[in-house]
């Protein structure tokens, strides 16, 4: 972005990002042979990346000089924390461009402000991020699960798994029994909600939302004595890669820590998830038919009915090309191919297509 601005200020007002990126791959290439071996998609980025910079410079330009204005308007030489961070989280403006800006109008910034804005943001997404995830739970209090060990996963060889009850967290507090009636003021009332509570496991067919595939949905039951304890579970999440951690809620029964337990996985759920995830490797193949090896997997999203893949490129695909990409789909679709299961290493499976 810096290149960006400097080429505007020097009279240049087409695309040079390309010109220089050819020029980057041949001086750094022996060093960075990532350069050379994905220099297409490396440049089309780029490129992309100045298209986009430039819808952006001129309107943020305007705002630095309003800024500046006001700046030296109240007498002052330092432009404002929030300024920047505004210009930063507004147009995507590095600080190191904001300083050059305002070095050549003749100000300093406020770096110290600007960066506990920015630390702030940082400290508003972890925590939504962990609001999300675990509905502001205090995540120090799983330590002691995740340090006894990891959560056996059992998901793919069986559907429903007896298991024991390890740990049950209510509002982020861990309590030794929950069920679905609450006390009010000292006494039981059975017209209660079911209770949102997070339990633990030390195995689980129930699959944690990761690799863009969201979690299963099912239910824990009682066994026993405790039979009559049922909860429907909402999410699973995975605290340090290790501990899964069941969302649920408690329909019937109380759960007792210690308890044993079957966990299982909603079947039709579970179709409808890997459904989705088989159907993004479709379309990853289908793109990479239609487009080329550059078409590479950036992100996704799988769950029941919705697929979403995530790729990066140098524009919007053309009608043709979203009607080839749909139509080599649907016939992997229409070719009911078997599906197998297997391990093997990262590289092998990207070698493979994955």
């Amino acid at each position: 972005r810096r290149i960006v601005r400097a080429a505007k200020l020097l009279g240049i007002d087409t695309p040079i990002v390309g010109e220089l990126m050819t020029t980057v791959r041949d001086a750094m290439g022996p060093s960075y042979p990532e350069l050379v071996d994905d220099f297409e998609r490396i440049n089309r980025i780029a490129v992309a990346e100045e298209t986009a910079f430039n819808r952006t410079l001129a309107a943020g330009s305007k705002l630095f000089e309003d800024a500046a204005a006001g700046t030296r308007a109240a007498g002052k030489t330092v432009l404002g924390g929030a300024d920047a961070f505004a210009l930063h989280d507004t147009y995507g403006f590095p600080i190191e461009l904001t300083l050059e800006m305002a070095a050549e109008a003749g100000l300093t910034v406020d770096e110290l402000g600007f960066r506990e804005l920015m630390a702030e943001q940082r400290r508003r997404a972890k925590a939504d991020a962990a609001a999300r995830k675990h509905a502001h739970a205090d995540l120090s209090a799983f330590r002691e699960l995740v340090d006894a060990g990891p959560t056996v996963f059992t998901g793919f060889d069986e559907l429903s798994s007896e298991a024991r009850i390890l740990g049950i967290f209510v509002d982020g507090k861990r309590v030794p029994v929950v069920g679905h009636q609450k006390r009010v003021h000292g006494e039981v009332s059975g017209d209660a909600l079911p209770e949102r509570v997070e339990i633990v496991l030390d195995r689980t067919p129930l699959y944690a939302e990761s690799g863009g595939q969201i979690a299963d949905a099912g239910w824990i039951s009682g066994t026993g004595a405790g039979e009559s304890a049922k909860a429907a579970v909402t999410d699973v999440q995975k605290i340090a890669k290790t501990l899964w951690v069941h969302r649920v809620n408690v329909e019937s029964g109380e759960f007792v820590e210690g308890d044993t337990v079957v966990a299982a996985v909603d079947p039709k759920w579970r179709r409808g998830a890997t459904q989705g995830h088989s159907g993004t490797h479709m379309v990853h193949a289908a793109l990479r038919q239609v487009l080329g090896p550059n078409a590479v997997q950036a992100g996704s999203l799988n769950r029941p009915g919705y697929l979403r893949f995530d790729f990066n490129w140098q524009g919007p695909l053309s009608e043709e090309q979203r009607t080839q990409v749909e139509e080599v789909t649907n016939e992997a679709v229409e070719a009911d191919f078997p599906v197998n299961t297997f391990t093997t290493a990262l590289e092998k499976a990207k070698a493979m297509g994955a």
